[in-house]
Order: structure tokens, then sequence, then C-alpha cells
């Protein structure tokens, strides 16, 4: 029979991210987590991931998308270093939110998966597909530690870190287009910039 328990703790972690959100004010959206990560990057970071894997899921589902795969846990934090900027630019007063939805959806597709796709991931690499609220928990109980030292009511934790990337590694499929991403815009900048860098490399390089 199909082990379906992880749908309650998954329910379980949503409904904590959605009563951490609903508690939150504008002032602790931006209490320090360290590493130059706040409350509301912490936020943008678990709602992107959430985000992201219910596409990942939604093309599971329709047949479009292999639930196996190799998992690159050790790439992990090329992605959060380079998305980092983006997700602390974020509006703070958005990211709560937008972080509960893209957890509903994403749980509720999980819910409606196939016994037969279950078990597939279920032990294998991709078992984290299945496992969200292990990512989300990690997040919940540092910022909630943050929270607390601001208030003075205990000590400041130490952001999530190789432990938690060994239990919830994205997949490489994630990773391979994100920086893929990255790369393009690189590329793009510096075929727009060529000409000028040239120009001024020769005015540099010729005798005065």
């Amino acid at each position: 029979m199909t082990d379906r328990s992880f749908q309650e703790a998954n329910d379980e972690s949503r409904r904590r991210l959605a009563s951490l959100v609903a508690s939150l004010t504008p002032a602790q959206l931006e209490v320090d987590l360290g590493e130059g990560w706040t409350v509301a990057s912490a936020l943008a970071h678990t709602g992107f991931w959430d985000r992201w894997q219910a596409a990942r899921w939604t093309e599971m589902l329709a047949g479009q998308w292999a639930a196996q795969e190799e998992s690159v846990i050790a790439a992990e934090h090329l992605a959060n270093e380079a998305l980092h900027p983006y997700w602390a630019g974020i509006g703070s007063e958005s990211v709560g939110d937008l972080g509960v939805a893209a957890a509903t959806r994403l749980d509720s597709l999980i819910a409606g998966a196939p016994d037969a796709l279950v078990d597939e991931l279920e032990g294998s690499p991709s078992a984290y597909l299945l496992h969200r609220y292990r990512h989300r928990n990690d997040h919940l109980d540092h910022i909630e530690r943050a929270l607390a030292a601001a208030s003075g009511a205990g000590p400041m934790a130490e952001a999530p870190g190789a432990a938690e990337a060994e239990r919830n590694g994205q997949g490489l499929v994630e990773y391979a287009l994100i920086l893929s991403l990255i790369a393009i815009v690189a590329v793009s900048a510096l075929l727009f910039l060529g000409g000028g860098i040239n120009m001024i490399l020769s005015v540099v390089g010729s005798p005065r």
C-alpha cells in the first residue's frame, strides 16, 4: 500500500507557514537572519522553490517530465547565491502571501498524484518532490528562532546549511535551467557591451 503520510506533513507545514505570515509585522519581515538574509528573503526563497516544484509537478502529472533524475545536491549553493539578490529585492509585504499561495498549489498537486508516481519517487533521489514540508520547516524554524532572538526571547540560530541541502537538494534540471538563464543574460550583456569594451582597450593600448 502506498505510504502517503507526507501529505499531512506537507499540510501542517503549509498551515504553519500561513500562520506565521499572518502574524508578521513589516518590522519583523526585515529581521536579520544572518549572512545577508532577512525574514522576507527567506520567505521569498521558500515560495520560489514551491512555485518551481509546482510547475514541475504540473508537467510530471501531464506526462511531460520524467520523475527520476540524478540529484546534484552539491550545486545547491550556486543557485541560492545566484538568485538571492532577486529574492532580497522583492517587496517585503508581498513575499509571505506569495509563499503561501505557492505552497497551497504545490501541496494540492502532490496530493493528487497517482500512487504509481508516489511509489516511484519515494526512496529515490527525487523523494524531496513529495516531502516539501522538510524544506519549509527548516526555514520556518530558522525564521521563528530569529524572531524570538530579535524580541529577546531566545538565541540567534544559524541559517540552514549543508544538512538542509542534503535533505532537500533540488534536482539537476532545475539548476541547469537556472544557471543557463544566468549564462544567457551574462553573454548578452557582453555582446551588447563588446563594442564599447574593444574601443576602450584600443584607446588604452594605442601609443601616446
